[in-house]
């Protein structure tokens, strides 16, 4: 009687340890809440939920770089360089790592700093869009008008359609005249 009392409790415990959700499940379900709150623009139920998913898996950078840009998105720039920088301690060729520190160096008016930020990420990702575009934001602002026309010329010529084409056309002429001045 003993012997089958044992095997029916350890027959529950392998059902309820198969059933019950793994950190795996767990971490997912926080990461997708905590992305559904940040496409929607609620940051702070984003930083919770990815807050969440990071103590389940500290090692899984996904959670750390969406709270990072959630993070920029409230204009709490310590804390996105902070998850910024555990993405590049985790993955120190994490693209988009480099080129959200890029966008926060950027925003702190760092433009050498962002630069070297998206030339990393160039390094990286020979043909990133991306990173070539907002380079050459961070070049005009800088003062580097013949590097920035450089890169927005490159731009245009690996994305030949894009809907921005007109306006930067536009800035590429004015940046001409800055830098014959």
């Amino acid at each position: 009687m003993k012997a089958i009392n044992f095997v029916a409790a350890s027959l529950v415990v392998i059902l309820l340890v198969s059933c019950s959700p793994t950190s795996s499940d767990e971490y997912t379900k926080h990461y997708e809440e905590g992305l559904k709150y940040y496409e929607t623009g609620e940051f702070d139920k984003a930083i919770l939920s990815l807050s969440t998913a990071i103590d389940l898996e500290p090692e899984n950078t996904a959670a750390y770089l969406l709270r990072g840009k959630s993070y920029r998105s409230i204009y709490e720039y310590e804390k996105a360089f902070q998850d910024t920088d555990k993405v590049l301690e985790l993955d120190p060729n994490h693209y988009d790592a480099h080129v959200l520190r890029g966008l926060l160096l950027f925003d702190s008016k760092r433009y050498e700093d962002a630069i070297r930020e998206y030339t990393t990420a160039l390094e990286l990702s020979k043909e990133s869009k991306e990173a070539l575009y907002l380079r050459a934001f961070a070049y005009s602002d800088s003062g580097e008008y013949e590097l920035a026309i450089d890169d927005f010329q490159q731009y245009l010529i690996f994305v030949p359609n894009t809907p921005n084409r007109a306006r930067i056309e536009g800035m590429i002429e004015s940046l001409k005249t800055k830098s014959v001045e």
